[in-house]
């Protein structure tokens, strides 16, 4: 999970990217997808986790992110 985060740190700063709600970004892949999904279900786990006393919940989805953003950050090409 560190690893991930630092890779995608890393390449973020490379690229010199700064997010912005007044730009309009665009997926053309279902991996890239997959993970949208996941952000967007995140409060709802979060929630899930503070409702049943259970904070491995956060942990638990995390770890299984990691594997697809790395299989996202080896299948293409970034600066």
């Amino acid at each position: 999970v560190q690893y991930a985060h630092a890779r995608i740190q890393s390449i973020l700063r490379k690229a010199e990217f700064t997010p912005s709600v007044n730009q309009i970004y665009s997926l053309d892949d279902t991996e890239s997808w997959e993970i949208v999904k996941l952000i967007q279900d995140f409060p709802r786990i979060i929630k899930r986790a503070a409702d049943n006393f259970e904070p491995s919940i956060v942990a638990k989805i995390c770890y299984q992110s990691s594997p697809k953003l790395q299989q996202i950050l080896c299948t293409h090409t970034y600066p």
